[in-house]
C-alpha cells in the first residue's frame, strides 16, 4: 500500500524528528533504534486499515499529525525537549494505536487476553452480542480492540523487549504507560505511574500530555475523526455507527483543522478551528467535540503542576475559537423539536390516558412481584435453591391530619442508586429491558430457569401521582453500587420538584406506616413505597380490597392486605386435574318456558324436553404440562334431548344452542329458536356460575364469566371488550369454553401503554397456548380435535414477523406441531373430514393437494410454515374440460422432505410466499393477485433477496408490491426503488412486469387425469 511508504518519506521531515536528531548526533545507535521501532510499527499499523475498514488512516497520516502536533504545541520550547523525552514522543505517536490491530487468526484468541473479561464486565451489551452471535464475531472483537487498544500496546511491545533499551535502561514499561496514558483520565497521570524524573532526564507526565492533546486535535481534513467517531458513540457497533460509513462522513465533515498562530511562551492562549460543515446536525457534533476538547486542555494544564520544574510552567492553550466555522447553505441554530417536560409528564400521568385513577396499586403490585420473583432467581442461582421471598405487605390508614396513606413492602431486591437515577426516575427506561438485566438473565438460561418481568414500559411510578401528591420510599439493595452496598431513602414530593435522596452517610426522614413514622433506614433486603393520596381522590367508594380482587390472580409470592389477610389466591388447594364433571339440571319453569315457545309453531310438538349441560374441566396441565402455562377450562356442552310427537317435522337444525350472554355477562343463555317465525327466545342459565368454583371464588370474577380469565405473573390481564380474549361457540360441537389461563414470564400479551388493555398478541403465546389447550383435550371430546379449534381462539390482532416463527421452538421440535393432526383432506375442514399431521403427510406419501394463496387464517399461516421448515412445496399446472367444452386451468400441488431433513428452512419472508412452479415460467398463473410467487422468477429472486431489507425500511413500497394488481403500479414502484436502495438491494434494470408474466401456455399444460413425471410428482 502507499500510505507506509509516504510516512518513511514524511516523518523524517517533522520537526521533532529533526529535533531528535540534532540532540543524538553523537549517539547513531539511538537514531537507529527509534528509526528501527518506527518502522516496525508503520508495518503493523497498516493492518488496521484491513480491522477497521471505516476507521482508516491510523496506518500513517495519523501519527504524521501527531508529530507536527507536537510541533506546534510546544513552540519555541521544542529546544528544551530532551533526547529521551523525543525518543517516547515520537514512539508513542506510532505505538499509541497499535493495540487496535488484530488477525483474523487472532480473533478467536482475543477472549484470553488480560482484559477481556474486564471488557465483558463493563460493556453488558458486548456478552450478549457473543451470547447472540455463538462467539466473538468481527464487531465485537473491533469493538474490544478499540476499548482496549490503549492497553493491548504491551502485546506489541514485549517481544520488543531487547530491543527497547535506552543507554542500557528498559524502555518498555516507560513507553506502554505513555501510551494507555492516553485512554486514561488526566487524575491517572498526575500518579506515581508516569515518572516525572525517568532517567534523570525525561518527564513521562509531559510527554503523555502532548500524546494526549495531539491526539485529540487531530482533528482536520486529512483524516477521518476518530476522536469524533468515539465521542458521538458510533464506536459502540449495536449504534448507528454500523449505518454510517466512513464515506459518509468526509462527506459532511469539510475540518480544516487548528491554527496555533497566538502561541505564546508566557501565558495561555487561544487557538483558532476553521470548517466549512454542510449539515447542521454535523455542525452542532463538531461543536460539542470541540467543547469536549476544551475541557481536555483544561484538565492538562492541571497535570502541568505534577511535571518536573522544567516542564510545570509551559503554557497550553486553554480556549478555541470557533468563528471560522462557516455553515454552508443553511443558518446554524437550535432548530429542531423539544418537549415540554411538564407537560409531558404530565400527560403521562394524565386520567385521559387510564381509565382508573388508582391504576397505580397495579403498577406497584407488578413492581412488587416483578422483584420478588427476581430474588428467587437471584438467590437460587447464587447458591440458596431453597430461597423463597417473603410475603408483600400491602397496606392503607388514615394520618394524624386526616389524609390516606397507601403503603406496599416487597422483599425482592431492592435499588441501587444506579439503578434509581438510571431506570427509576428515568421515564420509559425500565430496568428490565436494559442489558444490564439481560446479561443476569443469561445466567437463569444457563441455569435453565426463565424470569420475565410484566413491568417493561418504566412509568410505573408516574402514575401515583394520578392519585398522589407525595411518594416516600426507603429501599435497600441486594446488589452492590460501584462496589458499595447501602440503603436510600428517597421522598418525591409532586410531579415536577427535586426530589430528596439520602444514604447511610446522611440521617434519613422518616417513612410514613400504620403506627405513624418509622425512622431509619431498612434494615432488610428490598422497597418500601408509601403514598399520600389527595384528598379530593379519596371518595368513600374507595376499597383496596375489592382492588386488589380485580387485580391479582394467583401471583407467585403472598400478598397480604394488612387487617384482612393474603389477597388473590384461587383454587391452591384443589387438584385441578380430578375436579368431578358437573351435571346440570335446569329448572322445571326454564323447560316449561321452552315448550311453550316452541309450541306456537304448529310443526312442532314436543313428547319430551330434557336438556342436559354439562361442565367438564380441563386442566391445562393434566397430559402436557407447558412450563410458562397453567389455568383451567371449563367445556360446557348442551345435550338438547328433544323427543318429537309422532307427526311433527324433526328439523336438522337445532332448535337449542348454548351461547355467552350480550346483556348479563355473568351467565349463559340458552338460545331457543322458533323456526316458523324466526324468532328466538334466551333462556338466562342464571344459576349455572353459582356451580362453577372459579366464578364463585369472587364476584368480580362473575362479571368475567363471558371471557376467559388471563393473567401473567399473578397479575389479571385486562380482557374486556374489544380486545378481549374468547374461546367462541364452536356450533357444530354445541360446546362452550371458558375459563382462566395463567401465563408466565415469556408468554406475554402485548398491553397499551396504560396497560389497561391488550393491543396484540404475540405469536409464540398464539402458537403455545393453543398446542397446550389441544394436547388437555380430553379422549371424551375427540370431535374438538377435528373441529377447526385452531380458529376458535379468538384474539386481539396476532402480532408476529418472519423471525418470531423461525423462534418458535414449537415448529423446530418435530413431537409439538409437526406430529399434531392439523391438516385435513380438504383446505376447507369439513364433517367427515381424516386429520393428518405433517410428519403423517412425509413419511405415509398421503394425497396432498392444498393450493394454498399468499393469504389466510392464522391456522393456515401455521400449516404453511409447517411445510416450509421441512418440505418442498411444489405447483404444477393442468387444466380440464369442463360443460360447453370450455378449458379452465387448474393447479395440482406436491410435497416432499426436504433435501436435508436435518436443516430447516427458515427464510426471511412469510411464509410459503414463493414456490417452485413446475410447468410455468412466469411470476403467476393469468392473474397477479394473492397467488403464490414463482420462486424461479425475476421479481421473486429480486424480493427474496432484500425482503428484510424493505420490510424495515420500505414498508409501503413493499405493501404495493405484495397487494396491488396493478401493473403500471409495480412497475412504477420498482423504478423508484432503483433510485432509492444500496446497489446490493436495486431491482434488475431488466425487471419489469408484463401481462406475458401471467400468461399460460395451454398447449403445454396437460389435463388434469393426464400422467406427470416423476419429476413433477
Amino acid at each position: 500500500m502507499g500510505t507506509p511508504t509516504k510516512t518513511i518519506d514524511l516523518y523524517k521531515q517533522t520537526k521533532i524528528w529533526k529535533h531528535f536528531i540534532k540532540v543524538t548526533k553523537k549517539s547513531p545507535e539511538k537514531q537507529t533504534l527509534v528509526e528501527e521501532l518506527v518502522d516496525d510499527a508503520i508495518g503493523i499499523l497498516d493492518k488496521i486499515s484491513e480491522t477497521f475498514p471505516t476507521y482508516t488512516l491510523h496506518n500513517g497520516q495519523h501519527q504524521l499529525n501527531i508529530l507536527n502536533l507536537f510541533e506546534k504545541l510546544l513552540g519555541k520550547r521544542m529546544k528544551d525537549v530532551h533526547a529521551l523525552e523525543a525518543a517516547i514522543l515520537i514512539l508513542s505517536a506510532f505505538y499509541h494505536d497499535i493495540g487496535m490491530v488484530f488477525s483474523k487468526e487472532e480473533k478467536e484468541d482475543l477472549k484470553n487476553e488480560t482484559y477481556f473479561n474486564d471488557f465483558l464486565a463493563q460493556n453488558n451489551r458486548a456478552k450478549l452480542n457473543i451470547e447472540e452471535d455463538n462467539g466473538i464475531s468481527d464487531a465485537t472483537a473491533e469493538w474490544y480492540c478499540r476499548w482496549s487498544h490503549a492497553k493491548r500496546v504491551w502485546k506489541y511491545l514485549e517481544p520488543l523487549d531487547a530491543k527497547l533499551e535506552w543507554e542500557g535502561t528498559p524502555l518498555r514499561e516507560a513507553l506502554a504507560n505513555v501510551c494507555l496514558s492516553h485512554n486514561e483520565t488526566t487524575d491517572w497521570i498526575k500518579e506515581d505511574t508516569l515518572d516525572h524524573n525517568f532517567w534523570g532526564c525525561a518527564d513521562l507526565k509531559f510527554c503523555a500530555i502532548l500524546l494526549r492533546l495531539a491526539d485529540v486535535l487531530d482533528f482536520d481534513d486529512t483524516r477521518t475523526p476518530a476522536y469524533l467517531f468515539q465521542f458521538l458513540g458510533l464506536d459502540n457497533p449495536t449504534t448507528r455507527g454500523e449505518e454510517i460509513s466512513q464515506q459518509e462522513w468526509q462527506k459532511h465533515i469539510a475540518s480544516r483543522g487548528f491554527s496555533f498562530d497566538a502561541w505564546n511562551e508566557d501565558h495561555n492562549y487561544t487557538i483558532t478551528y476553521k470548517a466549512n460543515p454542510t449539515s447542521p446536525a454535523i455542525e452542532q457534533d463538531i461543536r460539542n467535540f470541540l467543547s469536549y476538547i476544551e475541557r481536555e486542555l483544561h484538565q492538562c494544564g492541571s497535570v502541568l503542576n505534577f511535571c518536573s520544574d522544567r516542564w510545570k510552567n509551559f503554557k497550553l492553550p486553554n480556549t478555541i475559537d470557533k468563528k471560522n466555522i462557516k455553515s454552508k447553505g443553511y443558518t446554524f441554530g437550535d432548530f429542531k423539536f423539544s418537549l415540554d417536560q411538564e407537560q409531558v409528564l404530565s400527560l403521562l400521568m394524565g386520567e385521559s390516558l387510564y381509565d382508573d385513577k388508582f391504576v397505580c396499586i397495579r403498577e406497584l403490585l407488578q413492581n412488587a412481584i416483578d422483584t420478588s420473583r427476581h430474588r428467587k432467581f437471584y438467590e437460587q442461582n447464587n447458591g440458596n435453591p431453597d430461597f423463597e421471598p417473603q410475603a408483600i405487605d400491602i397496606d392503607t390508614w388514615y394520618d394524624n391530619e386526616g389524609y390516606r396513606w397507601i403503603r406496599i413492602d416487597d422483599y425482592g431486591m431492592g435499588m441501587t442508586h444506579e439503578q434509581i437515577s438510571k431506570y427509576f426516575l428515568k421515564v420509559g427506561n425500565s430496568y428490565y429491558n436494559s442489558d444490564e438485566f439481560k446479561v443476569e438473565k443469561l445466567r437463569y438460561k444457563k441455569a435453565n430457569t426463565d424470569f420475565t418481568p410484566v413491568s417493561r414500559f418504566g412509568i410505573g411510578i408516574l402514575s401515583c401521582f394520578i392519585v398522589a401528591d407525595i411518594v416516600e420510599i426507603n429501599t435497600r439493595s441486594i446488589q452492590t453500587d460501584n462496589k458499595k452496598k447501602y440503603p436510600i431513602r428517597l421522598s418525591l414530593k409532586g410531579l415536577h420538584n427535586y426530589y430528596v435522596l439520602q444514604t447511610n452517610k446522611d440521617l434519613p426522614s422518616s417513612i410514613p406506616n400504620r403506627d405513624g413514622l418509622q425512622k431509619g433506614y431498612r434494615k432488610k433486603t428490598g422497597t418500601s413505597l408509601a403514598l399520600r393520596i389527595q384528598p379530593n381522590n379519596d371518595l368513600p367508594s374507595f376499597n383496596l380490597s375489592t382492588i386488589l380482587d380485580k387485580t391479582l390472580f394467583n401471583p407467585f409470592v403472598k400478598i397480604n392486605l394488612i387487617g384482612k389477610g393474603e389477597k388473590g389466591r384461587y383454587l391452591q388447594s384443589i387438584n385441578l386435574n380430578n375436579l368431578p364433571i358437573l351435571e346440570y339440571q335446569m329448572p322445571s319453569t326454564d323447560i316449561k318456558e321452552i315448550k311453550e315457545f316452541l309450541s306456537r309453531n304448529s310443526h312442532i310438538n314436543i313428547k319430551k324436553l330434557n336438556p342436559e349441560i354439562r361442565v367438564t374441566p380441563i386442566s391445562l396441565s393434566r397430559t402436557f404440562d407447558h412450563p410458562n402455562i397453567k389455568g383451567l377450562l371449563y367445556f360446557i356442552t348442551l345435550t338438547p334431548n328433544i323427543e318429537f310427537e309422532e307427526g311433527s317435522n324433526e328439523y336438522n337444525k337445532d332448535l337449542l344452542s348454548l351461547k355467552y350472554s350480550q346483556n348479563l355477562k355473568n351467565a349463559l343463555n340458552l338460545e331457543v329458536d322458533n323456526l316458523k317465525y324466526n324468532h328466538s327466545r334466551d333462556i338466562v342459565l342464571s344459576d349455572l356460575t353459582d356451580k362453577i368454583e372459579l366464578f364463585n371464588k369472587s364476584t368480580h370474577f362473575k362479571h368475567l364469566f363471558h371471557t376467559i380469565i388471563l393473567s401473567h405473573n399473578g397479575i389479571l390481564v385486562p380482557n374486556k371488550d374489544s380486545s378481549r380474549i374468547q374461546l367462541l361457540d364452536i356450533r357444530h360441537t354445541n360446546l362452550i369454553i371458558l375459563g382462566h389461563v395463567e401465563l408466565s414470564d415469556i408468554l406475554r400479551p402485548n398491553l397499551s401503554i396504560a396497560r389497561n388493555k391488550m393491543t396484540s398478541i404475540p405469536w409464540k403465546l398464539w402458537s403455545h397456548l393453543n398446542f397446550t389447550i389441544r394436547k388437555n383435550i380430553p379422549s371424551e371430546y375427540p370431535h374438538l380435535k377435528k373441529a377447526n379449534f385452531l380458529n376458535a381462539f379468538i384474539t386481539p390482532k396476532i402480532k408476529w414477523n418472519y423471525t418470531d416463527l423461525n423462534d418458535d421452538e414449537y415448529f423446530s421440535n418435530k413431537k409439538k406441531w409437526p406430529s399434531e393432526k392439523i391438516f385435513s383432506n380438504s383446505y376447507y375442514p369439513k364433517k367427515g373430514d381424516n386429520y393428518y399431521s405433517l410428519i403423517d403427510i412425509l413419511d405415509q406419501n398421503f394425497h396432498f393437494n392444498w393450493i394454498f394463496t399468499r393469504k389466510g387464517s392464522t391456522r393456515l399461516l401455521l400449516q404453511k410454515k409447517l411445510i416450509e421448515l421441512y418440505s418442498i412445496y411444489r405447483i404444477t399446472l393442468c387444466k380440464k374440460l369442463i360443460k360447453g367444452g370450455k378449458v379452465i386451468l387448474q393447479k395440482k400441488a406436491s410435497i416432499k422432505r426436504g433435501k436435508n431433513p436435518s436443516v430447516l428452512n427458515k427464510p426471511n419472508y412469510p411464509p410459503l410466499m414463493f414456490c417452485e412452479y413446475i410447468n410455468f415460467d412466469g411470476l403467476m398463473p393469468e392473474k397477479l393477485n394473492e397467488q403464490i410467487f414463482n420462486s424461479n422468477h425475476l421479481f421473486s429472486k429480486w424480493l427474496m433477496n432484500c425482503y428484510n431489507y424493505l420490510d424495515s425500511h420500505y414498508q409501503n413500497h413493499l405493501y404495493i408490491l405484495l397487494n396491488n394488481t396493478d401493473l403500471a403500479v409495480i412497475n412504477t414502484t420498482l423504478e423508484k426503488l432503483r433510485s432509492h436502495l444500496p446497489d446490493q438491494y436495486k431491482p434488475d434494470p431488466n425487471l419489469h412486469l408484463t401481462e406475458d408474466d401471467f400468461k399460460v401456455d395451454y398447449d403445454k399444460i396437460p389435463f388434469k387425469d393426464e400422467e406427470i413425471g416423476d419429476e413433477e410428482k
